[in-house]
């Protein structure tokens, strides 16, 4: 029987799972990357050769810009192509001619916030029902004042 990662690493192989893979590889460019530059981006893919960063912020675009900041790239492109060779396997990355950043609009900008804040847990209210195993009499004491705020504070709810 094949272990559960042999069997991750043959689905990724798998053409019909070409863009899994490109996720998966952009998501370790990306881990790759300066958190200063990093920061900007909301997410890349590559198409027809093009590694395309969307970014959140025009401040992003002239930092990426920069003659060492697509260096950097470039030579983390080598890197992740050099381990896919390693690994013997085919990296989205090979044939990567141009590199092109994008700016999100300012609705999309709102909703990536909104995702990101949404992720909040949000938490149940106590109830006050609970068993107070208390020993120390001061403790018991202080427990059981607790526990009619909260059931004060439940109930006005």
């Amino acid at each position: 029987m094949k272990s559960a990662k042999t069997l991750i690493k043959h689905i990724y192989n798998d053409p019909s799972y070409k863009k899994l893979r490109s996720m998966r590889e952009c998501s370790l460019l990306l881990k790759s990357l300066r958190p200063e530059l990093r920061h900007y981006v909301a997410f890349c893919s590559v198409k027809n050769e093009c590694l395309c960063f969307t970014l959140t912020h025009p401040a992003g675009k002239t930092e990426l810009n920069n003659d060492s900041s697509i260096s950097e790239i470039k030579c983390l492109l080598k890197i992740l192509n050099l381990k896919a060779k390693k690994d013997m396997q085919i990296s989205i990355f090979e044939n990567i001619q141009k590199i092109d950043f994008k700016l999100l609009r300012k609705d999309q900008i709102y909703k990536i916030a909104e995702e990101k804040t949404a992720k909040i847990i949000k938490r149940t209210r106590a109830k006050g029902d609970f068993i107070n195993s208390c020993k120390d009499k001061k403790l018991r004491i202080k427990f059981e004042e607790l526990r009619v705020l909260l059931k004060a504070n439940f109930v006005t709810r």
